[in-house]
């Protein structure tokens, strides 16, 4: 009788940690579609008011300083919060005897 909801328990954190890190990972790409739009959008107004000029200087700079946060610096730390969690999960799951032991064998108490 139980077995479904044991069974939906067990896989709900891993469902959960993969739908954050996928989540997170599409949010990145959404603002950075938004922001060269947004910059594009920038220029195009500015070429109109310049009358013909078509330097920029706005999306050289601010684009690596963006991916450079969101696809790295977001990154890095989604999958570190992402393994110390799977960690503790798994760590959870283990038998009370084996985490015994495995305290005795270190020289714990």
């Amino acid at each position: 009788v139980f077995l479904p909801i044991n069974l939906l328990s067990m896989w709900a954190p891993l469902l959960s940690l993969t739908l954050r890190l996928f989540g997170n990972a599409i949010s990145g790409w959404v603002i950075m579609t938004l922001l060269y739009s947004g910059i594009g959008s920038i220029e195009a107004l500015s070429i109109q008011i310049m009358e013909g000029s078509s330097f920029s200087l706005i999306a050289p700079i601010a684009t690596p300083i963006l991916h450079l946060y969101f696809d790295f610096f977001s990154g890095f730390i989604q999958t570190t919060v992402f393994i110390f969690l799977t960690m503790i999960y798994i760590s959870q799951e283990a038998p009370e005897e084996e985490v015994e032991e495995q305290i005795l064998m270190k020289g714990g108490r």
